[in-house]
């Protein structure tokens, strides 16, 4: 059973990886079909229905849903701390994504290579999770889904939706939306998980009919619903913080914050509200402690190095020492407003 559930997540993450490259390009002004440039002055209700209308940005939400819905169906067939980890894949999909679409639009091969610091971000979160996934699911064991456990969650996921809400209309930089979207998809992760326990344990024993759908309404009280409606809360808020993460830099570093905060969230959750981890010996404490450290301190390297969130947009008085001025992205003006998304970490030139 583990074995089918880790095959759906692995594709579940390169579903991942694609939909985020596809919308990325659009939000940056990268595709065909992307919104034409928009002025200073264009409102900004207009540019965002020209991303809505777009059909691969379409796609890359069709396809994000798709991600949503087997992450979903593989957290209910084994262990969160199994599952959410191999969301890493998708950070080394991203990236071939992008290097590829910057060598077939002619990029010279100097600025398609991957930064030493890009590579060395992404080797550290990759090994560092793995590790961490590795050394805690030895102790991981079934959930205790206790009303009260599962009332607190459900406030929990309230209280970081406000938030997240708060984030995305502030001016708060690339790093602070990345480590709030992780934050929430990592609660989403763990509620979701505790909630497919508890109707697995339900339907245990019943069988395919019409009395199906009366277990499933028998097995959920007033407090499974308030879980629920968080849910989905906070998956909403999740996806609005990480398209205004797309505005202040690169689709590698979202998901390298997103592959390493999500998976720390959803095990700090299980292990300490719903005690899904038995009693670990100080010295895995200690192991895990160093290597969630490294996790951290590679999303940190990633993020500085890259290109484009090292390297502010050009201005267009540099067209006067022989570089052609480029025309403004479709969010363009924004993304050089600071008061919008923190344009400290903005530049148009990311690999995708």
């Amino acid at each position: 059973m583990f074995t089918f559930a880790i095959g759906i997540a692995l594709v579940a993450a390169l579903c991942l990886a694609l939909g985020t490259h596809l919308q990325h390009r659009v939000v940056a002004g990268r595709s065909a079909d992307a919104a034409a440039p928009a002025s200073p002055t264009t409102p900004r209700a207009h540019v965002v229905r020209r991303i809505f209308r777009s059909p691969l940005w379409l796609v890359g939400l069709a396809l994000l849903v798709l991600e949503t819905v087997l992450n979903v169906i593989a957290l209910g067939l084994a262990p969160v701390a199994l599952i959410q980890p191999l969301g890493t894949l998708s950070l080394v999909a991203a990236v071939i994504l992008s290097l590829r679409a910057a060598r077939s639009k002619g990029t010279d091969q100097v600025k398609t290579q991957m930064p030493k610091g890009v590579m060395a971000g992404i080797v550290i979160t990759i090994v560092s999770v793995g590790l961490f996934v590795a050394v805690s699911a030895k102790w991981s064991i079934d959930p205790e889904a206790s009303p009260g456990r599962l009332l607190t969650l459900g406030c929990l996921l309230v209280v970081f939706s406000a938030v997240g809400a708060a984030v995305a209309n502030s001016s708060t930089g690339h790093l602070a939306r990345i480590a709030c979207a992780g934050v929430l998809f990592g609660t989403v992760a763990a509620s979701t998980h505790v909630l497919l326990f508890t109707l697995l344990q339900a339907f245990d024993g019943a069988v395919l009919g019409p009395d199906l759908l009366p277990v499933i309404f028998g097995a959920l009280s007033a407090v499974h619903w308030f879980l629920i409606t968080g849910l989905i809360l906070g998956s909403i808020t999740g996806m609005w913080v990480v398209q205004t993460a797309y505005l202040s830099g690169p689709p590698e570093t979202v998901l390298a914050g997103l592959t390493v905060i999500d998976p720390l969230t959803a095990v700090g959750i299980g292990a300490l509200l719903l005690g899904e981890y038995a009693p670990m010996p100080t010295p895995v404490l200690m192991t895990l402690a160093v290597v969630a450290v490294f996790a951290v301190l590679g999303v940190f390297l990633l993020v500085r190095a890259h290109p484009s969130v090292l390297r502010p947009a050009r201005a267009p008085h540099e067209a006067s020492v022989g570089r052609p001025a480029r025309a403004p992205s479709t969010l363009a003006s924004y993304r050089s407003t600071p008061a919008r998304h923190g344009a400290a970490v903005t530049n148009e030139r990311s690999w995708s």
